[in-house]
């Protein structure tokens, strides 16, 4: 019942707009309000991030495109992607991901997909690049995924 009334919460608020579909993010009950501040927890993760360039400046130079972003090093064709972290928190509070529905699901069983992709005589696959930097989130929610960004350094 709860993921029927996500869902149903979730086609009320999406909204197109600009050629963007627009959300609000999904609160618990209450619990817009009682979010802490999480600054020096992100200043903190910025100013790691900036020594990480300052060592890597090939990395900064991928960088200054996307971000903020996450490197894997693992991956030849995706090394650099776009991340928010909700997750990040201070010692003693919650992150925003604990202040929001978590929701269903959307991804399939990968078996049943492997097991369907078989049944036809063609098959198509994509690559659907940067996907959700084409979702905005609503005006009244944007103060809650703020991140820094220092135009001042400079990593040449």
């Amino acid at each position: 019942m709860e993921d029927k009334e996500g869902l149903r919460e979730f086609n009320e608020s999406v909204q197109l707009v600009e050629n963007k579909y627009c959300v609000k993010l999904p609160w618990k009950e209450g619990m817009q309000e009682k979010l802490g501040n999480n600054r020096e927890v992100a200043l903190r993760r910025f100013k790691g991030l900036v020594e990480k360039f300052k060592r890597d400046p090939v990395l900064y130079k991928e960088y200054q495109e996307p971000h903020p972003a996450v490197v894997r090093e693992d991956k030849v064709s995706s090394r650099l992607r776009i991340v928010f972290d909700g997750a990040a928190y201070e010692e003693g509070q919650y992150s925003l991901n604990d202040y929001l529905k978590t929701g269903i699901n959307l991804y399939p069983n990968l078996f049943e997909l492997l097991i369907k992709f078989r049944e036809n005589a063609v098959a198509y696959i994509a690559d659907i690049q940067q996907t959700f930097l084409q979702i905005s989130i609503d005006t009244e929610d944007r103060r809650f995924t703020r991140y820094f960004l220092d135009r001042k350094f400079k990593f040449e």
